[in-house]
């Protein structure tokens, strides 16, 4: 058995040029991810529950980076709108990125807890007053009616889905072409 050689010319700068890419390609792909994200959050925007308007101006995206790119798409937190000032000088602490999950999946009925009372009552013994517990008891609490689904954010992403492919392969093509 014979072993035949071949001789390559040209790896190094081949492998040297593809190296060269892989940040450019990095750079393309989250650019592709910020472009192909921007008609989802304007959907979810426009779909959002419009009681105070703060869930639907807090919506955004945010390209992260680990192992893989990607996007992550809802109520940013801390986002700032007129609503959740309005909120907020009222006394109120409103963020949405706290509740944006309940509207868009709903609250079934539910308790909000047993409320633990206690009846003080101030009872003079001798020359002193001293408060004493008179009666405790543990009430079933408050009842929280629950509201249904009102999803925003999962029919904006399944109506725009499709747009994401092609918005990081024209990204990724444009950097090929540049390499030459």
């Amino acid at each position: 058995m014979s072993i035949d050689t071949i001789k390559l010319e040209g790896v190094d700068d081949l492998v040297r040029r593809v190296n060269a890419l892989v940040p450019k390609a990095r750079t393309a792909v989250k650019r592709g991810l910020r472009k192909a994200s921007k008609p989802i959050v304007a959907a979810a925007k426009a779909g959002a529950p419009r009681e105070t308007g703060s869930l639907a101006a807090a919506q955004d995206s945010i390209v992260r980076e680990g192992r893989t790119l990607y996007a992550v798409i809802g109520a940013k937190r801390g986002k700032k709108s007129a609503a959740r000032k309005r909120a907020e000088a009222s006394g109120r602490r409103l963020e949405p990125a706290n509740y944006a999950h309940l509207q868009e999946r709903g609250v079934r009925p539910h308790s909000l807890g047993k409320v633990h009372t206690e009846v003080l009552m101030t009872v003079l013994t001798g020359n002193k007053r001293r408060k004493r517990i008179v009666a405790r008891w543990n009430d079933a609490g408050a009842h929280h009616p629950g509201h249904p689904a009102q999803p925003f954010l999962g029919p904006a992403f399944e109506a725009h889905k499709a747009e994401v492919l092609p918005a990081l392969k024209s990204e990724l093509l444009k950097v090929l072409e540049s390499a030459g």
